[in-house]
């Protein structure tokens, strides 16, 4: 859990030179109060693939609420969960840790 949501990151033993000195966010799941947000920082990247991309790839009729790296949803049935895993096991730990050095500076 990090910040009222399950999180799945990257621990301080692993990357520790971020740039608010927190484990690196990949993914994270938080319920609102109208819906429920899924968000993808490989997205958010551009690492696995850009949003003009993922927007095309969304499976129809499923209607898209995307932020930046976010995606709103109301049920699990909202989602196209085969592209999100294309998402999130597209990008590994070390290209991930590369894009995150690469837009904080490159430390």
């Amino acid at each position: 859990m990090g910040a009222g949501m399950i999180v799945w990151q990257v621990p301080l033993e692993v990357y520790a030179d971020t740039y608010n000195g927190k484990p690196l966010l990949y993914v994270a799941v938080a319920a609102q109060k109208r819906y429920s947000s899924l968000y993808l920082m490989p997205l958010y990247a551009g690492r696995v693939m850009g949003e003009a991309e993922f927007r095309s790839r969304w499976a129809a009729p499923r209607r898209l609420d995307l932020g930046k790296s976010c995606v709103r949803f109301q049920t699990a049935a909202d989602l196209d969960l085969p592209l999100i895993a294309e998402v999130v096991s597209g990008c590994t730990l070390d290209a991930f840790i590369a894009t995150a050095r690469q837009y904080h500076g490159g430390r």
